[in-house]
């Protein structure tokens, strides 16, 4: 089976388990430095692209059943089993999820998924701040696709900026996110951004793509518990 029509297959199957944003970029055409950290040197021999995953909107969340949402870190878990049923004897190797730090938003700016905002979150075209990364792959055989297309920035056409004002911790603003100030509000008691972020759900691009209450309340309880973990280091 030709590369391009191995890559259609892969995608066409995650999709349909949910895990709706696909790319695939070549090794060789990655930056240098961003190739030394992804690849070590024994890798490139068994591999020749890489597959970036990730899911926009409520669809991943819709079809993990009751048994996977008890388990221990549930999305993770459920993307794997995806990835290692889709993938089948094609040569690949699982970077993240995984130990190591990689570079996400650098990948995600190579596939043009998203734009920068004033969150820290990258403001996907059709999904807003509502999709994240689930997922990259070494691989061998699989095409790689060309790159996404760019896309007008939606925060410069954006007056209003209610995700600024919509900030009970003044830490959204034009000139960056503040992290220190949303964890430092996020612990105070009966904080209303402990399960849910104020300033993400004021924003009005992707709104139909929001993610269910159930699956906001999962995100920020493990985001809060680091930071709460991170407090008492």
């Amino acid at each position: 089976m030709p590369g391009g029509r191995y890559r259609m297959k892969l995608a066409d199957q995650l999709h349909g388990a949910g895990i709706n944003l696909f790319a695939c970029i070549r090794l060789s055409a990655l930056p240098a430095d961003m190739r030394g950290v992804l690849s070590e040197p024994d890798q490139a021999l068994h591999y020749d692209s890489l597959v970036l995953l990730g899911s926009g909107g409520t669809s991943l969340w819709t079809h993990l059943d009751q048994p996977i949402k008890s388990s221990d870190n549930p999305v993770d878990t459920y993307v794997r089993q995806n990835i290692e049923s889709c993938f089948g004897d094609i040569p690949h190797k699982i970077l993240y999820p995984g130990p190591h730090p990689i570079p996400l938003i650098a990948l995600g700016k190579l596939a043009k998924w998203h734009r920068e905002s004033p969150l820290g979150l990258g403001i996907h075209r059709e999904f807003g701040l509502w999709s994240a990364y689930r997922a990259v792959i070494l691989c061998h055989g699989v095409a790689a696709a060309d790159e996404g297309t760019d896309f007008q920035h939606p925060c410069e056409t954006c007056t209003d900026t209610p995700c600024i004002s919509a900030c009970p911790a003044g830490a959204v603003s034009t000139s960056g996110f503040d992290p220190v100030a949303c964890s430092s509000f996020r612990v105070t008691p009966q904080s209303p951004c402990q399960k849910k972020c104020l300033a993400r759900l004021a924003c009005p691009v992707g709104q139909a793509h929001q993610y269910s209450e159930e699956q906001q309340a999962y995100h920020y309880s493990i985001s809060l518990r680091t930071i709460k973990l991170g407090n008492t280091d």
